[in-house]
């Protein structure tokens, strides 16, 4: 095991209380560090040097500056939520491409992004949606394939349900959640994509 021997501290005045699941992804590059509410992602290599440090800004939609250092106090007083922030930590999905989970109080998101470039798309999920349009991101194999998790709530959700195999709509009906496995080239060119 190699020790790191740099310390990645939360900026000053920092009290917390908003954290996600999976703060830190391995993949093939090394490794990815979120943290939550300042929304900033750090990535490593393997040996724990810092290559890249990116911090998100959803401009008028970004998690209030209060949010980010003292999150406790933020929750207690009556505040608009319909900030948007990542649900989990992203994945990254081939050398430059990035997929997540983004929520604005009741509304959900899948992004896909490179940090490096700018770019952004994004998909909302609507009652119009494709059941294959609601993407819960779980991991990936780094070439392209996500690997998300579907659940019954997505009848509700979504159009076609249906059109899902009947294995898997069994495996649901019986309260299953189920991993899907997906190539990402189709929805990337229906999503909008900006810079």
């Amino acid at each position: 095991m190699n020790i790191v021997g740099k310390s990645l501290n939360y900026r000053s005045n920092y009290i917390g209380g908003y954290t996600i699941n999976n703060i830190i992804r391995e993949n093939k590059t090394g490794l990815n560090f979120y943290r939550a509410p300042s929304d900033s992602l750090t990535i490593l290599d393997k040996d724990g040097k810092i290559k890249a440090f990116i911090v998100f800004d959803f401009l008028n939609k970004s998690v209030p500056q209060i949010a980010k250092t003292d999150y406790i106090s933020f929750s207690q007083k009556e505040q608009s939520a319909d900030f948007l922030h990542f649900v989990n930590n992203p994945i990254c999905i081939s050398d430059s491409i990035w997929i997540g989970l983004i929520e604005d109080g009741n509304n959900q998101y899948t992004a896909i992004f490179n940090p490096f470039t700018n770019d952004f798309g994004y998909k909302k999920f609507t009652r119009e949606s494709s059941v294959y349009d609601i993407i819960e991101p779980m991991f990936s194999d780094n070439n392209g394939a996500i690997i998300s998790l579907i659940s019954p709530e997505l009848n509700d959700m979504c159009k076609n349900y249906n059109m899902l195999p009947d294995s898997i709509t069994d495996a649901l009906n019986e309260g299953n959640r189920v991993l899907l496995i997906m190539r990402i080239s189709s929805w990337l060119s229906d999503s909008k994509i900006k810079n």
